[in-house]
């Protein structure tokens, strides 16, 4: 199922960001408290916030480019690499741009 009907060309690394509520409606059925999320596909960064709002304790942003948001990394998931604070989950201060609820967003891409 795509965004777009068949008649369309897909673009290739094109932005489909997924909706900020979807993070509210997933916290009605998931406790979200206390986690270390890797968001692996940020596209513009709306889900940031939310995953922060409903408590995650560090929420790490990558997408395969650079859209402009404030994302950690440039990084393709499908790579099987692992960010940082998802090797050491409890030393997340290994790698200083781990976001956690107190950063300021903008810090963009190192």
């Amino acid at each position: 199922m795509g965004k777009h009907g068949t008649e369309y060309a897909r673009l290739e690394r094109d932005l489909y960001p997924t909706p900020s509520w979807v993070i509210a409606a997933l916290a009605e059925h998931l406790d979200l408290c206390g986690l270390t999320v890797w968001e692996p596909a940020c596209g513009d960064g709306r889900m940031f916030e939310p995953l922060v709002r409903a408590g995650c304790k560090c929420v790490f942003a990558s997408d395969i480019v650079d859209h402009g948001s404030s994302q950690d990394d440039v990084l393709d998931f499908l790579s099987g690499e692992t960010p940082p604070p998802l090797l050491a989950p409890d030393r997340s201060d290994l790698h200083e741009s781990a976001v956690r609820p107190g950063r300021q967003p903008g810090a963009g891409v190192h």
